[in-house]
């Protein structure tokens, strides 16, 4: 119950699990997942252990939709990520994970790693609309540098502007900063 006397609503997301609150509790015990399951580390790929429906044992598991694979078991569908992890380490992730290489689908468990929103939301590419490097923008005395909503400073080229972006963005997402001059 919340302080206003409202029960939290659950929600159910594609990796399985059931958020209530800050708990999280999964349907998929680590014993069933092994049985039905086989999983590669070296190439991140799942493959189905047993004929299941129409499904033959030695097919690769799941599909792909939004660029990530997921996996139907037990009518549940799960991100492969995911199961990736609580394969290997037999218990849930603690939170997001993040794709190192920024490819949804290689799900090797080491391009994996646990990350914060913020940082996973670092480890992307973004395209350029404007003319302009990330985080550079003109004005009427030469060009800005920001980082989210961080002012960095003026400077007279977009370039130095975007030295001082990339310096500034590194420093504070560390290996999760993706791109920029070095």
């Amino acid at each position: 119950m919340s302080s206003l006397g409202f029960q939290k609503s659950e929600k159910k997301g594609l990796n399985g699990a059931t958020r209530a609150g800050s708990g999280i509790s999964q349907g998929l015990t680590h014993k069933r997942l092994l049985e039905l399951l086989d999983y590669d580390q070296s190439t991140g790929v799942f493959v189905w252990r047993q004929n299941i429906s129409n499904i033959r044992a030695g097919t690769i598991a799941g599909n792909i939709s939004h660029e990530y694979r997921g996996i139907r078991i037990d009518t549940r569908r799960y991100f492969a990520h995911r199961l990736a992890w609580f394969y290997v380490y037999g218990s849930w992730p603690p939170g997001r994970l993040d794709h190192a290489s920024r490819l949804k689908d290689d799900n090797r468990i080491s391009n994996l790693r646990v990350a914060t929103p913020s940082q996973n939301a670092t480890n992307v590419v973004y395209k350029n609309t404007r003319g302009l490097p990330v985080g550079v923008y003109r004005n009427r005395s030469g060009f800005v540098a920001h980082v989210g909503n961080k002012y960095i400073g003026s400077y007279q080229t977009a370039e130095s502007a975007s030295m001082a972006y990339w310096a500034v963005s590194r420093a504070k997402h560390g290996d999760f900063c993706v791109g920029g001059p070095s």
